[in-house]
C-alpha cells in the first residue's frame, strides 16, 4: 500500500511548480509532502526497469492532464470551452560511479492537444542533468535543466500557459561537529511566457512577468532523530525583470528557517524567509518587508486515515492590475487521504484564503481578494510500472476589498503514468 501511495503522490507533485516566487499555487499542493533528493533519487534508481551495462533507464510514458475547460481564457463573457490532453514519452537515466557518486539526466518531451483552439496546440517538453554525492560527511547536488510546460498563469487568471523555465541550482554541505553541518547552496531561473495562442492583451501582459531569479546563501543545520533537522541562515535573492515598461526589479538579504520532525505516526515541517526586498535602480518596485514559506503538521497511522494541516504565505507578481506590482497570497487548509484496498487511494482537500494587493501609486489598487477552494482525488496503482489518478476541484473567488470581479473555476482532470509512479528527483 505504501507504494501505492507514494505513486499517486508522485504524480500530484508533479503538478507543482518550482518558483522562488510561484505565481500560481496548485490546489492542495501545499499539503504534499517534500521528500529529500537523496530518497527520491534512490527510489528512481531502484525502479528504473532497463540496465544498459552500468547505465540505469527509467522509461516514462504519460498520458495526463486530460480534461475539459468551460472557460479556457478566464473571461467575464464571450466564454470559450475546450477539450485539451497532455502526451508524453521519454526516460531517465542513472550512472552509479563508484558508491556515492550518481550521475543523472532525463529527457521528457510531450505534445499538448486541444481539440478545437488549434493555435495552443505544439511541443513542449523537460530535460536536464545533475551530480548528486552522498558521502560520510559531505552531500553535493548540483543540477541544471530546461522545462516548456502548460500550467496556469496565476490565481489571478487561471488561464493555461506555456511557461519556459531555465534552471540550474546547486546544494554543498559538509558534518563539521557532531551532528552539525555546514551548508552553502544557489539557484538561477529564467522564466519566460509564450504568447501562443493568446488572444487580446493577455499575451502582452503576461510578457511583462518574464524575468531572471537567483538565490545564494547558507547557513547551519542540526541533525537530530532519524530523519529531523533544524536549519538557519541568510540568503540573498534578485529579482530582474526583462522588459522596461513593467521595471520592478528588486533585490534584499533575508533570514531563512527551516525544520522538519518526523516522528512514528506526526511529522511536521515548516520553512520561512524574512524577507526584506526593495527596488532597483529606477524599479517601480514597493518595498516589501514580511515573511513567506509554508508549514505542514501531518498525522499518518498506518493503514488508516491520514490527516494535513497545511499553510502558506508567497509574494505572487501581479498580472491583472494596472500599478499593481505584487500581492501577498495566502492559504490554510486540511488535507484527508485513505487508502481504499491494497491499490487504491482516495484523498480530498478544502482550503481558504486571501490575497493582500499593494499599490505602487496613487492610482494603483489596494485591499483583498478572497479565495475557498476544494477538492477530491482518486487514485489507483495499475501494477508495478503505471499510475491511473483522477483529480477535480473547484475555486471560488469574491470581491473583497479589492473589487476583483467574482467567479469561479472548475477543472476535472485524469491522468496516467507509465514509469512505476517514481517521483521526480530534480
Amino acid at each position: 500500500m505504501r507504494r501505492a501511495l507514494v505513486a499517486i503522490v508522485a504524480v500530484l507533485a508533479a503538478a507543482g511548480a518550482r518558483a522562488q516566487f510561484v505565481q500560481y499555487t496548485a490546489p492542495g499542493s501545499l499539503a504534499v509532502e517534500q521528500t529529500p533528493t537523496k530518497e527520491r533519487l534512490e527510489k528512481a534508481m531502484e525502479d528504473a526497469r532497463w540496465h544498459l551495462g552500468s547505465v540505469r533507464v527509467g522509461p516514462w510514458f504519460a498520458i495526463k492532464d486530460v480534461g475539459y475547460l468551460n472557460n479556457v481564457y478566464g473571461t467575464v463573457t464571450d466564454q470559450q470551452s475546450d477539450f485539451t490532453a497532455t502526451v508524453g514519452a521519454g526516460a531517465h537515466f542513472y550512472l552509479p560511479v563508484g558508491g556515492k557518486l550518481i550521475l543523472g539526466a532525463y529527457a521528457l518531451p510531450e505534445y499538448v492537444w486541444w481539440r478545437d483552439i488549434a493555435e495552443r496546440r505544439g511541443w513542449n517538453g523537460r530535460g536536464g542533468a545533475g551530480l548528486f554525492g552522498y558521502f560520510n560527511r559531505v552531500t553535493l547536488e548540483v543540477q541544471a535543466g530546461v522545462s516548456r510546460q502548460q500550467q496556469y498563469a496565476s490565481s489571478e487568471i487561471e488561464v493555461p500557459v506555456n511557461v519556459d523555465d531555465n534552471r540550474a541550482e546547486a546544494l554543498f554541505e559538509v558534518r563539521v561537529l557532531g551532528r552539525m553541518s555546514v551548508f552553502a547552496r544557489g539557484s538561477a531561473d529564467r522564466w519566460r511566457y509564450d504568447q501562443r495562442g493568446l488572444p487580446g492583451p493577455l499575451g502582452s501582459q503576461l510578457l511583462l512577468l518574464e524575468r531572471d531569479e537567483s538565490r545564494a546563501g547558507g547557513g547551519l543545520r542540526y541533525r537530530f532523530g532519524k530523519a529531523s533537522s533544524v536549519g538557519v541562515g541568510v540568503e540573498r535573492i534578485t529579482n530582474d525583470f526583462v522588459h522596461p515598461e513593467n521595471d520592478i526589479s528588486n533585490s534584499g538579504t533575508a533570514p531563512m528557517l527551516e525544520l522538519n520532525l518526523q516522528g512514528a505516526h506526526l511529522w511536521a515541517s515548516a520553512s520561512a524567509v524574512a524577507l526584506d526586498l526593495k527596488p532597483d535602480g529606477s524599479s517601480q518596485f514597493v518595498p516589501y518587508s514580511g515573511t513567506t514559506g509554508q508549514v505542514q503538521l501531518g498525522w499518518r497511522p498506518r493503514g488508516r486515515l491520514g490527516l494535513v494541516l497545511y499553510g502558506g504565505r508567497n509574494l505572487v507578481y501581479s498580472t491583472y492590475y494596472v500599478d499593481t506590482p505584487y500581492f501577498v497570497e495566502e492559504r490554510t487548509g486540511v488535507s484527508v487521504q485513505t487508502p481504499l484496498g491494497w491499490r487504491t487511494s482516495v484523498g480530498a482537500f478544502y482550503e481558504r484564503g486571501r490575497d493582500n494587493y499593494v499599490a505602487s501609486s496613487g492610482a494603483g489598487m489596494s485591499g483583498t481578494n478572497d479565495f475557498s477552494g476544494y477538492g477530491a482525488t482518486l487514485g489507483f496503482k495499475l501494477g508495478r510500472w503505471a499510475t491511473l489518478v483522477f483529480r477535480g476541484w473547484r475555486n471560488d473567488y469574491t470581491g473583497g476589498e479589492v473589487g476583483f470581479y467574482e467567479h469561479s473555476v472548475t477543472q476535472v482532470q485524469t491522468s496516467i503514468e507509465f514509469s512505476g509512479g517514481t517521483m521526480e528527483w530534480w
